[in-house]
């Protein structure tokens, strides 16, 4: 009926995500709408913020959750939806997991691991050591914070991951 559909009772909606909101920040809120609203099927695809934002303007998507920081000059509307920040990850062996506390020129000669190109975390953390005229040594990238994780406690390298929306 129209009216399930103006009330927002039926239908499906589809939604782009990059990794780390779709994995830490919108299970929750999903999980609430489908109690609200049972019957709307909720399609929902993960990959690396630049993926996203190409699919939504391809009108693939009816909206996006990504992070901010990537350096796309487009014609979409945008709201902050929460609150993150970036912390540098180190092995417990590592020399800087002694410091209490760390500089960005105490990055200088490290070895990154860090998330794959047109991720919205490497963005925002390449720009930043980009305007300290900081060069850091990338020498894995991948597109999953679990294995870049596994890789830092392993003494491949340090990284810089999301806080998880605190």
């Amino acid at each position: 009926m129209i009216s399930d559909i103006s009330d927002f009772n039926i239908g499906q909606v589809l939604i782009g995500t990059g990794t780390t909101a779709g994995i830490y920040l919108l299970p929750e809120l999903l999980g609430s709408f489908k109690t609200d609203y049972p019957k709307v099927e909720i399609k929902l695809q993960i990959g690396c913020s630049n993926f996203i934002i190409q699919r939504l303007l391809n009108n693939e998507f009816d909206f996006a959750v990504v992070g901010e920081g990537l350096d796309l000059d487009l014609d979409l509307i945008s709201k902050p939806i929460a609150k993150d920040e970036l912390v540098l990850i180190v092995s417990p062996n590592h020399p800087l997991a002694k410091k209490q506390e760390v500089s960005i020129l105490d990055l200088c000669n490290e070895t990154f691991i860090l998330r794959e190109r047109g991720s919205s975390s490497r963005e925002v953390f390449e720009n930043a050591v980009i305007k300290k005229n900081i060069k850091i040594n990338v020498a894995m990238q991948f597109n999953c914070e679990e294995a870049i994780k596994k890789a830092v406690s392993a003494n491949l390298g340090i990284s810089v991951v999301s806080n998880k929306f605190p």
